[in-house]
C-alpha cells in the first residue's frame, strides 16, 4: 500500500526526490486496551518546503530592492504561489524562497507550501478502498502456505 500511496502522491505534487515521500509515510501497530492490534498508516501531508518540489523559483524586483518571489510548480495540483515578503536565496546548496522572521541577519524561514485536501480525498478513495482486497489476498496466500507445510 505504501508503494501505491507514494506513486499517487508523487504524481500529484511532483517532488524532487521520492525518498522524501517514503520517509513521510509511516505505518505502525497499535494495541488497544482490550488486546486487539490495529495497523495505522500515517501519510505526511503537512506542508512541504519550496526547495523540495520541482518548479521554477523567480525573483520579483531587483536584488537590492526585492518585491517578493514566485514559485511556479511543475505540478498542476500545486500551481503557482506568490510571496510578497519572500526573497530568493541559495543556502546549504539549495535555492529556495525565504522570509525574515526576526531582526538578525540569519533569522530566516523557508517558505512552505500546503498540500491540497483533494490529495487526501484521492488517497482515501483509491488506496483505502483497495486495502481489504490486498489484505485478504495476502491472508489467503499465507493460509495456503501454512496448510501446505502442515500436510507435507
Amino acid at each position: 500500500m505504501n508503494k501505491k500511496a507514494v506513486a499517487l502522491i508523487a504524481n500529484e505534487i511532483n517532488p524532487k526526490k521520492k525518498k522524501l515521500l517514503k520517509k513521510r509515510i509511516q505505518s505502525f501497530k497499535v494495541t488497544s486496551s482490550n488486546g486487539n492490534e490495529e495497523l495505522k498508516l500515517w501519510y505526511g501531508l503537512n506542508p512541504l518546503s519550496v526547495s523540495q518540489l520541482r518548479g521554477r523559483i523567480k525573483r520579483k524586483g531587483t536584488r537590492r530592492a526585492p518585491a517578493g518571489a514566485v514559485f511556479s510548480s511543475a505540478s498542476n495540483a500545486v500551481g503557482t504561489r506568490s510571496y510578497r515578503d519572500g526573497f530568493v536565496a541559495k543556502i546549504n546548496q539549495s535555492k529556495s524562497i525565504f522570509s525574515r522572521v526576526g531582526t538578525g541577519r540569519f533569522d530566516l524561514e523557508e517558505k512552505r507550501i500546503e498540500i491540497d485536501d483533494a490529495l487526501w480525498v484521492a488517497l482515501e478513495d483509491q488506496i483505502f478502498d483497495e486495502l481489504p482486497d490486498v489484505f485478504f489476498k495476502h491472508y489467503s496466500v499465507d493460509l495456503r502456505g501454512r496448510v501446505a507445510m502442515r500436510n507435507a
